[in-house]
């Protein structure tokens, strides 16, 4: 598994590793956006591990039905 990168370029003016830092009130909403990014990459990332993330094959399943569907209709009309 290799890693990846992704650069927000969302900035903060100062470390908050230390969590006893107090965050300024610049910087909270460009932070809660950082971490609402990496928990919504997370779930992508766990999702994919489990075979979860499937909207490519559930896409094509619905576009098969839909297909499938239209064809008897038309078989149907044809009688």
């Amino acid at each position: 598994m290799s890693l990846e990168y992704e650069f927000l370029k969302i900035y903060l003016s100062q470390d908050y590793s230390d969590e006893k830092t107090r965050v300024k009130s610049d910087d909270k909403e460009n932070l809660a956006l950082a971490r609402a990014i990496k928990a919504k990459r997370e779930v992508e990332l766990l999702k994919g591990e489990h075979g979860l993330n499937r909207k490519d094959k559930k896409a094509k399943a619905n576009f098969l039905e839909f297909l499938e569907q239209q064809i008897r209709l038309k078989k149907q009309m044809q009688k």
